[in-house]
C-alpha cells in the first residue's frame, strides 16, 4: 500500500498495483488506523492477566526452589554417607569390612 495526500490535508492509501489490478478502493488514513488499532488491540494483555502471570511465575519459582533444596539436602546426606564409610544400601545385608579385590 501506498499513501497519497489528497488536497493537501487527506492522507488516502491504496493498492500500488505491483502484483497487477487490484479492485480495492482507496482507504482513508483515519479507517486505516482505527482497523490497525482493533487488530493490534487483540495482543494487548490486560494488566489483570499480567498480574495473575507474575503470581504463577513466582508460585512456580518457590516450589521448583524448594524441590531444589530438598534434593541438595538429600545429595549432601548421602555425600557425608560415604564420607563416613556408609552406604547409601538399605538393604539389611552389611557389606561393611569386606573389600574384593575386582580382576
Amino acid at each position: 500500500m501506498v499513501a497519497e495526500l489528497k488536497k493537501g490535508r487527506y492522507v488516502y492509501y491504496h493498492c500500488t498495483e505491483g502484483r497487477g489490478r487490484c479492485d480495492d478502493p482507496y482507504v482513508r488514513e483515519e479507517k486505516l488506523v482505527g482497523e490497525m488499532a482493533n487488530a493490534v488491540q487483540q495482543f494487548v494483555i490486560a494488566p489483570e492477566t499480567i498480574e495473575w502471570l507474575a503470581a504463577a511465575v513466582a508460585d512456580s519459582d518457590k516450589t521448583e526452589a524448594g524441590a531444589r533444596e530438598r534434593a541438595v539436602r538429600q545429595l549432601k546426606g548421602e555425600r557425608n554417607g560415604f564420607r563416613r564409610g556408609s552406604t547409601p544400601c538399605t538393604s539389611t545385608g552389611s557389606m561393611a569390612g569386606s573389600r574384593r579385590t575386582l580382576r
